[in-house]
């Protein structure tokens, strides 16, 4: 009766949290693990996949309130999570697992980040979390990192490596170690125009990307003065040329529940001087 009530609940969108029936599905988890494992598995998966649909809400409502940091952390843990368990498990397309995902690449897009840190390391000696074997590259415990035996996630813990180096890369793996600068801060105003347009965590938008005039090429007429002061005119100065154009990014949402805009230009670059 429990597992249908739980079925349930991940099935309705929007979301609806229940916090009541977590802490149920927890319990449950937990006297599982002593005598059913492969109850207490489907319970796990059952536990994370409320807990992602519960996350993704908590971030909405976290830019909503400027909180680009800790939402960025948060959609990133999320991000890793659904792609883990996608390895090992298949998402029933009611849960909205996949919508989930879908949002947080495009949320993502709409952040300054562009630039990581990134570590080159050899590891040496790890800890498994199953068992607590100290396992290394030649010698394995048998169980798999990632994958989830009787209610618990195996994971390793990493008690020797050596780093070889630090890199600046874009698109990492690993999300959460976002380049800062000292004297400059992130500048989130397209984030901040996407979220001033959306109402809630549910309605569905897109976005086009394309190259448009500066503002001061926009009104450029080919027998004119060229805009850039050359004293030539449009059609044999800057005419044509890649320089003159501006990133341009038009937001669509499919049923607006307010008025958005017709597009943003990205004008102010990802990074702004610190008030």
């Amino acid at each position: 009766m429990m597992m249908d009530t739980i079925v349930n609940n991940l099935s309705e969108w929007p979301i609806r949290i229940d916090v009541e029936l977590l802490k149920s599905v927890q319990n449950n988890l937990v006297q599982a693990k002593i005598s059913n494992c492969t109850l207490a598995n489907e319970l796990w998966y059952l536990k994370q996949f409320m807990l992602i649909r519960m996350q993704y809400v908590k971030i909405f409502d976290m830019l909503k309130n400027k909180q680009y940091s800790e939402a960025w952390e948060s959609l990133a843990k999320i991000e890793n999570t659904i792609i883990m368990i996608k390895d090992t498990f298949e998402i029933p397309q009611i849960y909205h697992i996949d919508y989930i995902l879908e949002y947080i690449h495009k949320i993502q897009k709409f952040y300054p980040y562009k630039f990581f840190t990134s570590r080159e390391e050899i590891i040496k000696e790890m800890k498994c979390g199953i068992c607590g074997t100290v396992v290394n590259p030649a010698k394995s415990c048998g169980h798999e990192a990632g994958r989830v035996y009787c209610g618990v996630l195996c994971t390793y813990e990493i008690t020797k490596l050596d780093l070889i180096s630090l890199a600046i890369v874009e698109n990492p793996y690993d999300k959460y170690a976002v380049l800062k600068l000292s004297d400059k801060e992130h500048n989130y105003d397209l984030l901040d125009f996407l979220m001033n347009g959306l109402s809630d965590a549910y309605e569905e938008w897109d976005y086009m990307e394309k190259q448009v005039p500066k503002p001061e090429f926009k009104s450029a007429f080919m027998n004119k003065p060229c805009p850039c002061g050359s004293n030539k005119k449009y059609k044999h100065c800057c005419y044509g040329k890649e320089y003159t154009l501006m990133p341009h990014i038009e937001v669509i949402i499919k049923n607006p529940k307010k008025k958005l805009g017709d597009n943003i230009i990205i004008s102010n670059g990802l990074w702004k001087d610190k008030e």
